[in-house]
């Protein structure tokens, strides 16, 4: 054998002990799913003019909606989550969601918030 390849080898092996050495306690799970990135966590969100008139659409459903805009807009942030997310229960959620003082929307209200919310630009 070369000196190069006595090298190459002495290098090889050094590098196979400290790889093997870096500790068996280790806190990594590689049998886990991946944290989602933060590009991932992000809620899509309507801009203050759509915010606006998203707030004035969902308010001729169900009028009580204009009487909290900030938390029309997260709800629908949320649906919107929910939709591109592909959750199975969307329309239960609207449901729940978009209930206000107790009462539940009709399922024509549902099906109307759905297609509002699936129709904004933000929501894709």
């Amino acid at each position: 054998m070369s000196a190069r390849g006595a090298v190459r080898a002495a290098m090889l092996g050094a590098v196979l002990v400290l790889a093997g050495c870096s500790g068996g306690d280790s806190d990594v799970d590689f049998e886990s799913e991946p944290e989602p990135t933060a590009q991932t966590d992000v809620i899509p969100s309507p801009m203050a003019d759509q915010a606006t008139a998203l707030v004035d659409t969902l308010a001729t459903i169900i009028p009580a909606l204009a009487d909290s805009p900030d938390d029309t807009v997260d709800l629908a942030r949320n649906t919107c989550t929910s939709i591109i997310g592909g959750a199975n229960n969307v329309d239960d959620a609207i449901r729940v969601r978009f209930a206000v003082d107790g009462t539940e929307p009709t399922d024509e209200q549902v099906q109307q918030i759905r297609e509002v919310i699936e129709a904004e630009p933000w929501c894709a």
